[in-house]
């Protein structure tokens, strides 16, 4: 809508933000509409001036504007309980739901190509703001919405870390969908994975790229990152003053190991190629002899083949052939005593006791 030139935006941005409702209501009553949209900040969409009293926290100015019959669901990008909840303003936000704001109601995102944001997600966003959320539920704020793109509540909740929102959306019947755990799962944040195992999550949900190409699951995830500290540790053992370091990467390696007894109870699959790897062959090839053993307890394939190369087909290579070249002996022979067949080629036609330039292992230790 084309703004007024007998209202400039620039003096109702300034009375709003100064909560001088006696200033706005005079204007409204010069001939101002109530719901006209202004463009309070350069770059941003046009918005309206209870939208805008709600961001300032000009509770005066949005309690005379919802009095005067302000629009409470007007805006597709900008909706004034939603921005009440973005802001922290607890107070507006129970006025503007007493008022009869829709605690449903959803705005658009641009930026993100998405539609169906609630104020609900809004509040699983805040930084201990828990009070928002509680509020909101109460008001009628339903947790099973999903926006357009299929996110949630839940999922902004696990996005942000934030346990306590989390344990609250679950409690309160949120819908958990899509790959959710990968991104604590990549944290090591053991307290989320478990709230959303218990919840149901997927765990073997895969998560694709920006290229559609599939991304290793969840177990697989914790077992690569468990392996590059691993290899780090061998690293850091050569550098003066790294015994914080290292003592801190085998704190969260133990925290990725309980991870990992988590998510193959809860029905991980041991025997999925994601990504060419599987992922008893994962924590072969960097000698995770702890998950080795581990997955080799729960079922997993000591023979089960992968391919190295990614233009072919054929899958020869199995975890026995890793170890055996990269060297540990340990998992060697954890590998022979759970069936790993020593007499089976790899995608090269090497055996896997056939020589490796270093080191050499003697396959019947």
């Amino acid at each position: 809508m084309k703004q007024s030139k007998i209202t400039p935006v620039a003096t109702v941005q300034k009375a709003i933000a100064n909560d001088a409702f006696t200033k706005v209501r005079d204007m409204v009553q010069q001939g101002l509409a109530i719901d006209q949209e202004f463009k309070f900040k350069p770059m941003l969409l046009a918005r309206t001036m209870l939208d805008y009293a709600c961001e300032r926290g000009s509770r005066k100015t949005a309690q005379f504007l919802i009095g005067a019959g302000a629009n409470l669901e007007k805006g597709k990008y900008y909706k004034a309980l939603i921005t009440a909840v973005l802001f922290g303003r607890k107070d507006l936000v129970r006025m503007l739901i007493d008022a009869g704001a829709n605690p449903n109601a959803t705005v658009a995102d641009p930026s993100e190509k998405d539609e169906g944001i609630t104020a609900l997600m809004t509040a699983a966003g805040l930084d201990d703001r828990p009070d928002m959320l509680e509020l909101l539920l109460e008001c009628g704020a339903d947790p099973h919405l999903l926006t357009k793109k299929g996110a949630s509540a839940l999922g902004v909740a696990v996005g942000r870390g934030n346990c306590q929102v989390l344990d609250r959306l679950v409690a309160a019947g949120c819908r958990v969908s899509g790959p959710v755990l990968h991104v604590p799962v990549y944290e090591g944040d053991i307290e989320t994975v478990r709230v959303l195992i218990r919840a149901g999550a997927d765990v073997n949900l895969n998560r694709r790229g920006k290229r559609g190409f599939a991304e290793p699951a969840p177990m697989e995830i914790a077992i690569d990152q468990r392996g590059s500290n691993i290899l780090g540790e061998e690293v850091l053992k050569t550098v003066r003053g790294s015994g914080a370091l290292r003592r801190r990467d085998a704190a969260q390696n133990r925290v990725w190991l309980e991870m990992i007894k988590d998510l193959v109870q809860a029905g991980a699959d041991l025997n999925r190629i994601t990504v060419d790897e599987a992922p008893l062959y994962r924590a072969a090839k960097v000698g995770d002899i702890e998950v080795v053993r581990l997955l080799l307890k729960a079922g997993a394939d000591p023979n089960l083949a992968i391919r190295v190369l990614p233009w072919t087909t054929r899958y020869e290579d199995t975890a026995l052939h890793a170890a055996y070249q990269k060297g540990f002996p340990d998992v060697v022979k954890a590998l022979i005593a759970a069936g790993a067949k020593t007499d089976r080629p790899d995608s090269k036609g090497r055996l896997p006791s056939d020589p490796v330039p270093e080191p050499v292992i003697d396959i019947n230790l």
